[in-house]
């Protein structure tokens, strides 16, 4: 345990002694900050002329303005830095999903979103090992497999959608919706039943997901990796379609 310090600061004229665990440097900051104060009110035309109360009650109210403003402050650089730190992880796992494609773009064999796919395989498969104790590293490899099927699988059939969240799904297909009940037009109904495709089974998967996990615990994540290998096999039938078409 850290040992206590006291200092003899002077504030407003007198003499104090202050103890706290922090430095004496620190402590005389703090008076030198109330003193800065003092000499602010009293600069103040009648300040002087107020009962002791209400001077102390003004001060008392002018450090609270001020502890309010900074703490509102740290919060707004700390919510900017996290934002920044999310971009940046971001963007790490979509360069990675970029140097896979730019890899296996011309695979004859493979396609580049298989080796996507194979890599996320791997990582849930290995999440499944990781023991309650290690959530924080579960989770990161887990982040770090959504960002890689983000940046790869954008679309389906055409239309832009997000693979691992649902609003954009959700306010897509609405928007699709609205557009076919104003217009008539065919195209926008297809549309907007992709996406309504999209968010039930994503709500289903969740339900399903969740219960599972709930009941029989992380392990459940690895029937994501028997769905991604369905997924990873189909591909295969899409790479052959698209030869015989060629």
């Amino acid at each position: 345990m850290a040992e206590k310090t006291s200092a003899e600061v002077v504030i407003g004229g007198k003499v104090y002694t202050l103890s706290g665990y922090e430095s004496e440097e620190y402590l005389q900051k703090v008076a030198v900050y109330i003193n800065g104060k003092l000499n602010e009110f009293d600069s103040i035309e009648g300040y002087q002329r107020f009962p002791a109360d209400m001077k102390a009650t003004l001060l008392q109210l002018n450090i609270a303005d001020d502890y309010f403003k900074a703490k509102a402050q740290a919060e707004k650089l700390e919510r900017e830095i996290e934002a920044k730190e999310k971009e940046i992880y971001n963007l790490k796992h979509d360069l990675i999903a970029e140097q896979i494609q730019h890899k296996y773009k011309y695979a004859k064999r493979l396609h580049w979103r298989q080796g996507i796919l194979g890599a996320e395989i791997i990582i849930l498969f290995i999440v499944g090992f990781i023991p309650q104790r290690g959530n924080m590293i579960a989770t990161v490899l887990v982040s770090f497999a959504c960002a890689m099927q983000v940046q790869s699988f954008r679309k389906v059939n055409g239309f832009s959608y997000a693979s691992t969240m649902c609003i954009g799904n959700l306010r897509s297909g609405t928007a699709a919706l609205s557009f076919y009940l104003r217009e008539r037009r065919p195209e926008q109904l297809r549309q907007a039943m992709y996406y309504l495709g999209i968010i039930v089974l994503f709500a289903i998967g969740a339900g399903i997901g969740g219960n599972l996990s709930a009941n029989y615990g992380i392990h459940m994540i690895w029937v994501s990796c028997g769905l991604l290998i369905v997924s990873f096999l189909l591909m295969f039938l899409d790479i052959e379609a698209r030869r015989s078409r060629a």
